[in-house]
């Protein structure tokens, strides 16, 4: 069974890449660093509002809203892009503190490998774990930094966003609790449940020595884009068969992978 789940996981790996080539490549990662501005708006454009039930309104309006403030009224100029339900209590463009963001600044700490103080820094209304550790996997992936050293396993858990997929891919494949690991997950402000689920993928990648980072990726590409339903997903990973799950993917080719692009 250890070897059919390893086969299974550096599969996920591999459609990683994937995400990464249709999803990930329109974000410049040098511009992300230097231009305040385009990193703002990428990060409202690309991850903040990357949350379930969050309306596609809100990442335009918010846009509209860093382009054209002023005075820091940030509310004001919002609600003159959106003219629905602005749900303040969770809307980060709305936060009092988003005045200070500086994504750029954010991206360079990540490079920095100062990852607790880049997740701390995402710190605003509707932002919890997922979207700070999807926004952190992404930079840390486009920066390269997996490959130029090593990155510790409590690091790891910054940068493992825990979804419904990832949550039920780790569940059906029935993958190890890893023992003798003592952290809280009141230091990255995730829910026990889901903690112990980064727990259990981050170290069963390490264990098949690959990468935390696209087999999260890829679970989360494949099975949104190629299942979008948890019994069918349940039936192909209980299979234990890459060959059922490459089918699936066979099944929907030239309808599920379209590269996001930008239009200046």
């Amino acid at each position: 069974m250890i070897d059919k789940n390893k086969e299974i996981i550096k599969w996920f790996s591999n459609v990683g890449n994937r995400y990464v080539d249709n999803i990930l490549s329109i974000v410049e990662i040098e511009k992300l660093k230097q231009d305040q501005d385009y990193a703002n708006k990428m990060f409202f454009y690309y991850w903040a509002f990357e949350r379930q039930g969050a309306p596609m309104g809100y990442k335009i309006a918010a846009i509209k809203t860093l382009e054209t403030v002023k005075n820091g009224n940030y509310s004001t100029e919002f609600s003159t892009y959106y003219k629905g339900k602005p749900n303040k209590r969770n809307n980060p463009i709305l936060d009092e503190r988003i005045g200070n963001l500086n994504i750029a600044e954010i991206v360079c700490k990540i490079e920095q490998k100062k990852f607790e103080e880049a997740f701390n820094d995402l710190s605003l209304n509707g932002i919890g774990h997922k979207i700070r550790a999807f926004f952190i996997r992404d930079i840390v992936h486009l920066l390269k930094l997996e490959g130029k050293n090593k990155i510790k396993f409590d690091d790891y858990l910054f940068m493992n966003p825990i979804d419904v997929w990832v949550r039920l891919t780790v569940e059906y494949l029935n993958l190890n609790f890893p023992v003798n690991i003592t952290l809280n997950p009141n230091k990255y402000h995730i829910e026990k449940k889901d903690f112990n689920t980064a727990l259990i993928l981050t170290n069963t990648c390490m264990e098949f020595n690959l990468s935390p980072l696209l087999t999260n990726m890829g679970i989360w590409y494949y099975a949104s884009h190629f299942i979008a339903d948890s019994n069918r997903l349940k039936l192909l990973l209980e299979s234990k068969s890459v060959e059922k799950l490459e089918n699936e993917m066979k099944f929907m080719k030239g309808f599920s992978e379209f590269k996001r692009v930008l239009i200046e």
